[in-house]
């Protein structure tokens, strides 16, 4: 692809010279016919000095780094990390998969309503369940009975998909993952626990994306719903009546307890742990690590166990880090107080 053609299709503004760019690369091994992009300040060293052919960055790098930069060409971008996921999709499409149809290993019911273009790997189980036109069912996955799942929708191999789902478009479930597992509910009866049943469902809407090997519980009282566009790693917990709200990210090994709530385009770092019953507001961001006991307004970023403000937490951890130099000058002046007291 030619970089003017590039930059037209990114939305972009073209410093320097055209040229013909095949593959995107990282900053430190791009050659001239490879596009790179500078996404974080700490790249910036490298990133002056890539040999790129096609350098992606923004506004503000452009005009103060532009003129020290070794690359050929630069695409100004007003959002370079967005310009760089759309150039992989341009540059690296997607192989199309060499499998066709439906495989003779599949265990299929008769019942079951398979639209135009299913693609079932072998030894793939589907159920009395409904699946959408050219949904990818992987090898090894199993689709229960009462689910239904969209269009265009990619079932990963070996992830497991359990009665009552709801599945809409354009969903992608990678493999190993787990949709609608029994909800965590036990009723304590002195050394007992009685299993609570749950028989509400999961319901997952448009474009939203679940990692390898996480799970989600169906619900005890409502529906566990994932909105529009949800985006779970690897490893996450969803557990029972838990609603997460569109564009939310949550970052590999998070859990989320029994009849939270969380908001639209929240983020959730890496082990992050949400408690029961807690709401998480809108905007808002949860650091990596961090316990939430108790409901987050809107648009705060929280830190630490058990969750606070962030400032908060940042100033507690200086303190922290600080704690052997005060103990010492507490006791050397407690040495002076008592010197003092003696004489």
């Amino acid at each position: 692809m030619r970089i003017n053609e590039l930059a037209k299709r990114l939305g972009g503004r073209l410093l320097g010279e055209d040229g013909e760019v095949r593959a995107v690369c990282s900053l430190g091994t791009a050659g001239a016919n490879d596009v790179a992009a500078l996404l974080h300040p700490k790249e910036l060293p490298e990133a002056l000095r890539t040999r790129a052919g096609c350098l992606l960055l923004s506004e503000s790098y452009a005009a103060e780094y532009g003129h020290r930069a070794a690359c050929g060409a630069m695409i100004v971008l007003a959002n370079p990390f967005v310009g760089f996921a759309r150039a992989m999709d341009l540059l690296h499409p997607p192989s199309e998969s060499a499998m066709q149809g439906v495989h003779p290993s599949c265990v299929i019911h008769e019942s079951a309503e398979l639209g135009e273009g299913v693609r079932a790997g072998p030894l793939c189980c589907i159920g009395n369940a409904r699946i959408g036109a050219h949904t990818h069912v992987s090898p090894f996955a199993f689709v229960d009975d009462d689910v239904h799942v969209g269009q265009r929708c990619v079932l990963g191999a070996g992830c497991t998909v359990l009665r009552g789902s709801r599945i809409a478009d354009d969903v992608i479930v990678h493999p190993g993952a787990v949709v609608g597992s029994d909800g965590f509910v036990y009723a304590p009866d002195g050394g007992t626990s009685h299993k609570v049943a749950c028989p509400r469902g999961v319901i997952i809407d448009q474009a939203a994306e679940v990692g390898a090997g996480a799970c989600i519980d169906r619900g005890l009282l409502e529906h566990t719903r994932l909105e529009q566009g949800v985006k779970i790693d690897n490893l996450v917990q969803i557990a029972h009546d838990v609603s997460v709200g569109h564009d939310t990210v949550i970052a590999a090994q998070s859990g989320v307890a029994g009849h939270s709530r969380l908001g639209s385009r929240v983020l959730l770092g890496g082990q992050a742990g949400v408690r029961e019953r807690v709401n998480v507001g809108e905007d808002a961001c949860v650091s990596a690590q961090a316990g939430v006991a108790r409901d987050v307004p809107r648009g705060q970023s929280v830190a630490g166990s058990p969750a606070m403000p962030q400032i908060k937490f940042l100033r507690g951890s200086s303190l922290f880090r600080r704690l052997s130099h005060l103990a010492q000058e507490v006791k050397r002046l407690s040495d002076k107080v008592d010197a003092l007291s003696e004489s």
